[in-house]
């Protein structure tokens, strides 16, 4: 199934894109990369020591700004979401021009840090001034 997401990075107009997958198993821990494995998409993604539901983001290489980001949470084809897990998903701590890295925080229905549900997939979306 990973292996069908499309995966690319186009360089045009001083802007790079940066598209990849994780499939999340036991406790948020990343069980699988998305079809371009880290080194074709751009950037890897781990999960954050000693922090709930969080995901450092590293890009290969430090870009001038982070234009525009996301990732989608994919939940189980019939599971139910239940309100203590994540199933948002928003960016913080963009450090994209200093250290290369964002951050990416799984939150629940009340806005608290949360894992998401085991054999969840994130999808990552970036776009990145040159």
């Amino acid at each position: 199934m990973l292996g069908r997401i499309k995966t690319t990075i186009l360089g045009f107009f001083g802007v790079t894109v940066c598209v990849d997958s994780v499939l999340l198993g036991s406790s948020g821990a990343i069980a699988a990369n998305g079809a371009a494995k880290g080194a074709l998409a751009g950037f890897t993604v781990v999960k954050t020591a000693a922090k709930t539901g969080r995901y450092t983001i590293t890009f290969h290489r430090r870009y001038t700004r982070l234009l525009y980001g996301g990732c989608t949470v994919v939940g189980l084809d019939d599971a139910a979401y239940t309100a203590t897990k994540g199933s948002f998903a928003v960016l913080r701590d963009d450090d994209v021009a200093t250290d290369g890295t964002i951050e990416v925080q799984l939150l629940n229905v009340s806005g608290a840090d949360a894992e998401a549900v085991d054999a969840t997939t994130l999808k990552f979306f970036f776009v990145l001034e040159n």
